[in-house]
């Protein structure tokens, strides 16, 4: 639709909502019937993961699963607007909720 209406050289975030990495993670594991991930992780423990992380990557010659900017990201709090592409085109997003759920369907019908 964007490139219809000749709009060009113009950022757009493609998202249906904010919510925290917990909550995604808690509607992941609902969908996938399996224990709600327990563990709050502090910033020192995740400051902890991140530097074992690298360490193990270097010794196993392979990319961190956990890095510094991972950890930051997951322990800071941002909030995102959709409101410009919704200016623009008339499109509706389906939840969050929605798109864990087609996506835990699409992996299981793949196995």
């Amino acid at each position: 639709e964007l490139i219809d209406k000749k709009i060009y050289n113009e950022r757009f975030l493609i998202i249906s909502e904010n919510v925290s990495f917990k909550d995604l993670f808690f509607m992941i594991a609902d969908e996938l019937n399996v224990k709600r991930p327990s563990i709050k992780v502090k910033p020192w423990l995740a400051n902890l993961a991140w530097r074992i992380e690298a360490i193990k990557s270097r010794l196993t010659f392979s990319n961190p699963k956990i890095t510094k900017e991972t950890t930051r990201s997951a322990m800071s709090v941002s909030k995102y607007s959709n409101q410009k592409i919704k200016n623009q085109i008339n499109h509706q997003f389906i939840s969050i909720k929605d798109a864990v759920k087609n996506a835990v369907e699409f992996e299981k019908m793949s196995f």
